[in-house]
């Protein structure tokens, strides 16, 4: 199981450091995967993984959910390093992350409530690499019909197609 560490526990210079590290990494890795002239990095979206809404809102009952289940296409990677929960009364107690063939993540984040910011980021990315089927579940403890839980993250993919061309 992973760790998750508040974000309200890093001060704001190292987390400033950490996110523009895990984002060079994460085009140095999209380099060696995608085939493309030029690259670009970009925030992560709810629609770059499969939701029909630009918000981040997920219908979840007690026990696992899944709440992403989708392709990417060979010209996109997806990196995944924090998480937050921005509901007035969350019930996730609990991600999964990983593929239909594997979980490569799993980590327990009902402790990010105990802050004023409640949110949270992992200990080592995720990463879904392009053509790759990401699957992210939840473990909730209750219901809730509009579950606020979103994902910081990057996404890699040549220039052109949402932001940059050559």
């Amino acid at each position: 199981m992973g760790i998750v560490v508040p974000v309200t526990k890093i001060d704001n210079v190292e987390f400033v450091k950490k996110v523009l590290a895990i984002k060079e990494e994460a085009l140095r890795l999209g380099r060696t995967l995608i085939d493309a002239k030029e690259l670009v990095v970009r925030p992560l979206r709810p629609a770059d993984l499969g939701l029909t809404t630009n918000e981040w809102t997920f219908n979840v009952s007690a026990g696992e959910n899944t709440i992403i289940n989708t392709r990417l296409d060979d010209k996109t990677l997806v990196v995944i390093y924090g998480i937050y929960n921005l509901s007035t009364t969350p019930v996730t107690t609990e991600l999964i992350f990983g593929t239909t063939a594997k979980t490569v993540e799993d980590v327990y984040i009902e402790d990010m409530y105990l802050y004023d910011t409640k949110a949270t980021l992992l200990d080592e990315p995720v990463v879904f690499q392009p053509g790759s089927s990401p699957l992210v579940k939840t473990v909730a403890k209750g219901a809730n019909t509009a579950e606020k839980l979103g994902f910081l993250g990057f996404v890699v993919e040549p220039a052109g197609r949402r932001i940059g061309s050559s």
